[in-house]
C-alpha cells in the first residue's frame, strides 16, 4: 500500500475535485477532460495519503485482539475511486474531505459475546470522532454492526466491528449488490432484493442473540426470495441493455 507523505493538494483543492467529479457524474458534458482528469489524480492522492493512518488503525484492532485474548480476522482496505464517487452523488451535501470511510478497516469476531469483550473498557488514544451503534439500531438495508470513525493523523478512518454473522450478510449484500450494479448495503437497488435482504438480516440478528427466530420470519424470508430473484435478473437485464 502506498504512502503520500504530506499534503500533495490542499484540503480546498481536494474539495474542489469532489464537487468536480460529483458534477460529471451528474452530467458529464459539464466539466472539461483537462478537469475532470486532474480532479481524478486529486482523489488518487486523497486515497493515498490515507495508506498509513489505515494501517495504524488496523494495527489498533490487531493489538486490542491480543489485549483481550480474542480470535478473530482483521481487514483493512481503500474505498476505491468509483465507490468514493458513486457516495459523493448519494449524498450532494457531502466533501470528498468530510467522507468518513475513505480508508476503513474491520474486526470479525465470532458471537456477539466476544464483541462485548472486545469493547468493554475500549479507549483509543486517537480523537474518537463518532459513534454508529448499527446493532441497536440498524440500518434500513439490515446492515448491522458497530462504526468507530477515528482521526489518525489529522485524517478520518473507520473501523467496523462485526459478528461472523453479520459479515457473512455483508458480504452476500456485496455480491448480490455486484452481480446487478447496485449499492443494496445503502439502499439502493430493486425494492423486493432490499426487502428480502431486511428479512434475511433479522434472521442473523436472532443467530447473534442466541434465540430462534420465529416461524412467521421465516415464512416471510420463503415468501420474499422469488420476487427478489426476479427482480433481480430483471434489474440485471436492464443493466445489460443499457
Amino acid at each position: 500500500m502506498t504512502w503520500v507523505e504530506g499534503m500533495t493538494y490542499s484540503r480546498n483543492q481536494t474539495k474542489q475535485a469532489g464537487k468536480l467529479l460529483r458534477r460529471h457524474e451528474l452530467a458529464n458534458d459539464e466539466v472539461p477532460d483537462d478537469q475532470r482528469i486532474w480532479a481524478l489524480g486529486v482523489l488518487n492522492a486523497w486515497r493515498q495519503q490515507h495508506g498509513y493512518p489505515l494501517t495504524k488503525a488496523t494495527m489498533a484492532l490487531r493489538k486490542r485482539l491480543q489485549t483481550k485474548s480474542l480470535e478473530g480476522d482483521a481487514a483493512q482496505r481503500l474505498k476505491r475511486r468509483g465507490t468514493i464517487i458513486g457516495k459523493l452523488v448519494r449524498h450532494p451535501r457531502m466533501q470528498l474531505t468530510t467522507m468518513q470511510d475513505v480508508a476503513g478497516c474491520r474486526i470479525v469476531l465470532e458471537e456477539a459475546e466476544a464483541v462485548h469483550i472486545f469493547m468493554d473498557g475500549w479507549r483509543v488514544r486517537e480523537r474518537l470522532v463518532s459513534v454508529d451503534d448499527y446493532v441497536s439500531q440498524p440500518q434500513p438495508s439490515g446492515y448491522r454492526a458497530l462504526h468507530w470513525v477515528v482521526e489518525y493523523d489529522g485524517l478520518l478512518v473507520e473501523m467496523q466491528i462485526r459478528t461472523a454473522a453479520q459479515h457473512k450478510w455483508a458480504v452476500g449484500v456485496e455480491q448480490i449488490g455486484a452481480s446487478i450494479g447496485c449499492d443494496l448495503k445503502s439502499g439502493v437497488g430493486p425494492e423486493p432484493v432490499l426487502e428480502w435482504l431486511a428479512a434475511v438480516a433479522e434472521v442473523f440478528a436472532y443467530v447473534d442473540a442466541g434465540r430462534r427466530h420465529p416461524s412467521s420470519l421465516e415464512l416471510r424470508v420463503m415468501k420474499l426470495r422469488a420476487p427478489a430473484a426476479s427482480a433481480a435478473r430483471e434489474h440485471r437485464r436492464r443493466q445489460q441493455e443499457g
